[in-house]
């Protein structure tokens, strides 16, 4: 990305602007500043392989890393020594204050 065009192109002023094409990415992957975290702009971005970086007080970067890895839950495999873990039953107890067992006596 080196014209200025492509540079304005970036730029997401409009919450209906679409993402400028992928192969405008600068080396690093970065395809567009700014937007919003709306649903509706990251179903957009996430369909077309577009993730956001987000600081809060900072400009949102969207970057389309080449080459992406994609993970498929299917096919992930975990370690024997997880499985006790994962296998339940679990129980969970929440106190909670001012409930006649909490208070003081």
């Amino acid at each position: 990305m080196t014209d200025a065009t492509d540079l304005m192109r970036m730029y997401l002023v409009d919450p209906d602007q679409p993402f400028p094409p992928v192969e405008l990415a600068d080396p690093s992957g970065l395809v567009a500043l700014g937007g919003d975290l709306s649903p509706e702009r990251l179903l957009a971005a996430y369909s077309a392989g577009i993730f956001p970086w987000y600081n809060p007080g900072e400009t949102i970067h969207w970057y389309c890393p080449d080459p992406r890895s994609i993970l498929v839950p299917t096919d992930l495999h975990t370690r024997a020594a997880a499985r006790p873990a994962r296998s339940g039953p679990w129980q969970f107890e929440i106190p909670v204050p001012n409930s006649p067992d909490h208070l003081p006596v």
